[in-house]
C-alpha cells in the first residue's frame, strides 16, 4: 500500500541495513536528480514501525530538498512478521536494484543474516547467487571474532580472512579502511619520494614520526622470528 507519511515518522536502523554504510556520493546524485524533476520509485517501509527497509539513500535525498523542513513523503507500506523477514526483504531489494552491493556489504549481509538466524539458502536467494559462491565471498570477507563471532573485514584487512581474531586485533580492525595496506604504504613512499609530503603538517608529522618508532620495532621482532624459524 503506497502512502503519504511525515519525513519525521520514518527511521533507519543500521541493524537491518545491508550496506556498510549510506553513500554520500549517491545521496547526492538523486538529491541532483529530484532537482531536476526526476521521479524516484518510494522507499519501502515497515508499516508498524516505519523502519526504512528499501530506500535510504532516497529518503535522504528527498530530505535534503526539503532542507531540513519535515515533508511528507509517498512510501510503500509493507506489512513484515518479524524483523528477520524485514531483514531479507531489504537485502532482497537492495540487491535487486539501484546501486550494486558491494563484496563487503555481501560480507555484511551474511553477518546479520547469521545474527538473525536466517539460513544460507534464504541469504543466497536474495543475493541473487548461489549458496556456494556466498560461501567464497564471505570466506574472503569474514574473520572470527574471539566469541566465535564473524567479523566483516573491509578490503585493508582482508589477510586476516579466515582467521581467529585476538582481542587486540578485534579492536582495531574496524579501523581498517578500504585501501590495502600496501596501496596506503606506496602513496606514503611517492610522496616522499617525489618531495610532495605536506611537511608544516604538524599532526601528520608527528603520525609520521609514531609510525616510524612502531616500523622500527616491528622490522626487529620480524627479522627475530625470522632468524628462530
Amino acid at each position: 500500500m503506497k502512502k503519504y507519511v511525515k519525513a519525521s515518522e520514518l527511521v533507519v536502523d543500521f541493524n537491518l541495513y545491508p550496506r556498510h554504510s549510506v553513500d554520500s556520493h549517491n545521496v547526492a546524485m538523486l538529491t541532483e536528480a529530484l532537482r531536476t524533476g526526476a521521479e524516484l520509485p518510494p522507499p519501502v517501509v515497515d508499516a508498524k514501525s516505519k523502519v526504512i527497509v528499501d530506500g535510504v539513500h532516497r529518503y535522504r535525498a528527498h530530505r535534503n530538498i526539503a532542507n531540513g523542513e519535515d515533508f511528507k513523503l509517498m512510501v510503500e507500506l509493507r506489512q513484515y512478521s518479524s524483523e528477520a523477514e524485514m531483514l531479507l526483504d531489504a537485502i532482497r531489494l537492495n540487491a535487486g536494484h539501484g546501486q550494486k552491493l558491494t563484496p563487503f556489504d555481501v560480507a555484511r549481509c551474511a553477518q546479520l543474516a547469521d545474527q538473525y538466524k536466517l539460513e544460507p539458502i534464504q541469504l543466497a536467494s536474495a543475493l541473487h547467487m548461489t549458496v556456494e559462491k556466498l560461501d567464497k565471498l564471505t570466506l574472503r570477507k569474514q574473520a572470527t571474532g574471539t566469541k566465535g563471532e564473524p567479523i566483516t573485514l573491509r578490503h585493508g584487512a582482508r589477510h586476516v580472512a579466515g582467521h581467529q581474531l585476538t582481542e587486540t586485533q578485534q579492536r582495531g580492525v574496524g579501523k581498517i579502511g578500504g585501501q590495502t595496506l600496501l596501496y596506503c604504504t606506496n602513496q606514503i613512499i611517492d610522496a616522499i619520494q617525489y618531495d610532495l609530503l605536506p611537511l608544516r603538517d604538524e599532526i601528520l608529522m608527528s603520525r609520521l614520526a609514531q609510525l616510524y618508532q612502531m616500523l622500527d620495532k616491528t622490522l626487529e621482532r620480524r627479522q627475530g622470528r625470522k632468524k628462530s624459524a
